[in-house]
């Protein structure tokens, strides 16, 4: 069926990143030299994440609309028990994918080995996936037009991804303000947080092995600022994901309520 074909073609997908992320990141040394290619990985993950689940939402409602509009003229079913069912159908795959893949890349490029290290990782990657997925409903209900809402889509991961703070942390001014509502900019410092304790030290293998300039040992707390993350700790981040989740549903809602 058709549905079969695109899982499978999914899991594919999923299994080759996986493959291609473990080949290139294999193993990362536990020294300072090897921070910015865990920060890479992490930043890599959040982005990857956000990109597959948000396009994944984004077929939910413009291939139904005309039979949407036609059933709820007839009052077959409410507009709400339909959305809230096709959101909730969508939930496993958007968990499944991403967690297979965050599972195996974990330990093949050598993430930080503790067992509360790992689940609070895939917890934040599953937290990522749902924020990324709504905002994929969201846009699919206001858009009602695959083609452009993919457009629409690509513009918004765009300026997320570049101001999240991986590739700069010296934002224009004019253009700073776009990370604070951009889910991978939270996801992202959540990530850096759990795989690089405060207190931790992280030691140089040589005078050119260091991070951003720092003198060795270099800290995890030293990690957290260079990335200039917008809280200093992992509670606020985790509430504003939440936030946003519940912002994104619930305006899907209404887009839908006002299009369909």
């Amino acid at each position: 069926s058709k549905g079969s074909t695109l899982t499978w073609l999914m899991l594919a997908q999923h299994l080759c990143i996986t493959l291609v992320a473990s080949i290139i990141w294999w193993q990362l040394r536990l020294g300072a030299g090897a921070i910015q290619d865990r920060l890479g990985i992490l930043f890599f993950f959040v982005i990857y994440t956000g990109f597959t689940s948000l396009f994944g939402a984004l077929t939910t409602f413009p291939a139904e609309r005309s039979v949407l509009r036609r059933e709820r003229q007839s009052g077959a079913y409410r507009l709400s028990a339909y959305y809230f069912a096709k959101c909730a159908a969508d939930i496993p795959v958007s968990c499944v994918f991403p967690t297979l893949v965050a599972c195996i890349v974990y330990w093949t490029v050598g993430l930080r080995a503790d067992a509360g290290a790992f689940f609070t990782y895939i917890g934040i990657i599953l937290l990522v996936s749902q924020v990324a997925q709504s905002l994929g409903v969201l846009v699919s209900a206001a858009v009602l037009d695959f083609q452009r809402s993919i457009t629409v889509s690509s513009v918004l991961m765009l300026g997320f991804m570049l101001t999240s703070g991986f590739y700069s942390t010296e934002i224009p001014a004019v253009l700073s303000w776009i990370k604070f509502i951009g889910f991978p900019t939270y996801g992202y410092s959540l990530l850096v947080f759990n795989e690089f304790p405060a207190d931790a030290l992280y030691q140089c293998g040589s005078a050119n092995d260091g991070f951003s300039g720092f003198a060795c040992p270099v800290s995890g707390a030293q990690v957290h600022g260079a990335i200039l993350p917008p809280f200093d700790t992992s509670g606020p981040a985790v509430g504003v994901l939440l936030g946003m989740y519940v912002l994104y549903r619930t305006l899907g809602y209404v887009a839908l309520r006002s299009n369909a």
